[in-house]
This record gives structure tokens, sequence and C-alpha cells, in this order.
């Protein structure tokens, strides 16, 4: 393509450009579902309208930036089955590029008869997009401290597709509930990961945190002095105060590790694809959800007066 050197633009050098779209499509978030305003109500929301701007400048910033722009913005959910409606529908090979993924940490609630309901947790949905290849998931906790920390027991013990996870839970419960809670099996505190695998834990400062500070910080080999966290009282995290602190868990795998999802067994007991009549999301979701209720399409769940409400952020990162 032959370049008009009259336009400003075209007279930067490539690297010049390069630079400047990556500032742009870094601080760009793409965001689907149905945003958690309260404990049972939601918002629906959608993307920004200006978020693919760029693209439409005109056909050489098109075509220079057609394939960067799926590895540098952030795709964010606010469910995780908008997540499997969005990339469940695109072809397999541009959900390999798209490099950073955030959603949120409440099960996947399959309905198999009309009183029976099973709650799969991330891990398990995940595997459900097999072509995944993310530098980086972010998960921001649920409700409840016991199901973030399961979560997490699953992201690290089960979890594919990732190089970086980052959980973000509400509250330090993560780190302290009775231990009549705890289902049986293993916590990832207490079962040392492999050596090129870092998984740090921090916490806020305050109960409505502005900055994250170090809580935990330590390398596979003291996890294990890790595992009364969550069984045993804590005294720095006793008290109103230090419960509502909230806490980030980042967890890295070694640079050359093989994140890809094996699509063909033996597959644990709880994941999705063991199922007799094994599907793919949209099957799955016609027969065992309510109806598509967790649809996000103009034409699903969503009634004729309902509106969406477009999603407004100042910095990409930042979440309610």
């Amino acid at each position: 393509m032959v370049r008009d050197l009259r336009l400003p633009r075209n007279q930067l050098p490539q690297e010049l450009r390069d630079k400047v779209y990556d500032s742009v499509f870094t601080s760009t978030r793409v965001t689907f579902g149905q945003r958690p305003i309260s404990r049972h109500n939601h918002k629906s929301i959608k993307p920004a309208t200006h978020f693919l701007a760029l693209l439409h400048v005109c056909r050489q910033i098109f075509e220079e930036t057609k394939y960067v722009c799926l590895g540098r913005v952030l795709f964010n959910f606010e469910r995780v089955e908008s997540l499997l409606d969005k990339f469940s529908s695109i072809p397999s090979n541009t959900v390999s590029q798209i490099r950073h993924v955030r959603t949120r940490g409440y099960p996947l609630v399959l309905i198999f008869h009309e009183d029976h309901g099973v709650h799969d947790r991330l891990v398990w949905a995940l595997k459900l997009l097999p072509s995944l290849q993310l530098d980086t998931l972010t998960v921001l906790g649920s409700w409840d401290g016991y199901i973030d920390c399961d979560n997490l027991n699953g992201l690290i013990s089960h979890g594919n597709g990732w190089k970086e996870l980052r959980y973000i839970s509400k509250d330090s419960t993560v780190l302290q509930f009775k231990g009549d809670q705890i289902l049986k099996g293993d916590r990832y505190w207490g079962e040392p990961q492999p050596d090129t695998w870092r998984i740090c834990c921090y916490r806020a400062t305050a109960s409505i945190p502005k900055q994250m500070s170090p809580y935990t910080k330590r390398p596979r080999k003291s996890i294990a002095s890790l595992g009364n966290l969550g069984v045993q009282e804590d005294a720095q995290l006793v008290g109103d105060d230090q419960t509502k602190r909230e806490v980030l868990v980042v967890v890295k795998r070694g640079r050359a590790a093989d994140i890809s999802e094996p699509e063909n067994g033996p597959y644990h007991s709880d994941d999705i694809r063991t199922w007799p009549d094994l599907m793919a999301w949209p099957a799955i979701k016609r027969k065992h959800t309510n109806d598509g209720n967790y649809q996000d399409s103009d034409e699903g769940y969503l009634k004729e007066e309902e509106d969406f409400e477009e999603d407004a952020y100042d910095e990409v990162n930042e979440y309610i």
C-alpha cells in the first residue's frame, strides 16, 4: 500500500506509529455482560462507542492495526457466560490472538432438572475455550471468600490458557474463614507448584483500598508454610477493618511453560468435557441454562425496554 506522505501522521516512522497504536489499545477495554450493582441486581453493559475508532480512521491505519488490537486491548466480561458467548462465536484462531481478559469469579450455573442445578467453577468453564493463549487472566472475586479460595485452587491446579493469573478478592475472607467451610481436598497454598512458578499475595492497606501492599510474597519453596491460611485464626485478619481489605493474588508461570489446553483426554472428573453428551457452549447454553438467560446479545434475555449502559472508565484496569 502506497502511503500519502502529505498527511502528517504518515510522515512518522513506523516505529513511532506503532508506539501510538500501542498506547491507544493498551488503554482500551471492551466490556460485555451484566455488571452486578448489588447482590441480586445487575446492569447490562456495552463497550464504549469509540473503542474501535482508530481502526476506522483510514484504510492504512486499519491494515496496520487490525491484528495488533486483539493482543493489546482488555476484553472485560461481567459474567463468564458472556465470555463464553462472545469467544464461542468467533474463530478459534482469532481467540488465540487475544492476550488480556478479565472476568468475574461467579460460578457458571447449569440446570439439569427443575430442582437441580450445578455450580461449575471458572476453571471448568474456561475448558470450553481450548484456544485461549492469554498473557494475563484477571478475575474479580465473587461475594464469598470460600468460592474465591476454591476458584484459586482450581485455576492454579487445573487451569491452562494463561501465563499470568491476577485474582482480586473483594475482602480478606479468601485468607480467613472457618475450617468447617473448607471442602475436602488440597488447597493451592498447601501444594507447592513447579520451581518456575511464582505465587505472590498482596493485601490492601485500607478497607477502601487505593493501593495494594505486600502481604505475603514468597516463592514456591515457602508456599507450604502458608498451609494454615484460611484455617487458623490470623490476628492480622481479624476485625471489620482488617476483613474488608481487598486481596490480590498473582500467579506467574515460567517463560517456557506450555499453557495450551489439551483437547483430548483424559479429563478431570469435574471437567465439563467429561459429560456423556459432549457439547460446545452454544448447545450447553440452550439445554442447561434458563432459556438462554445469560445470552449477551440484542435478541437474547434483554427485553425491549431494557437499556444498555455504556462502559465508562478513567483507567483500563479500574473495576467496581
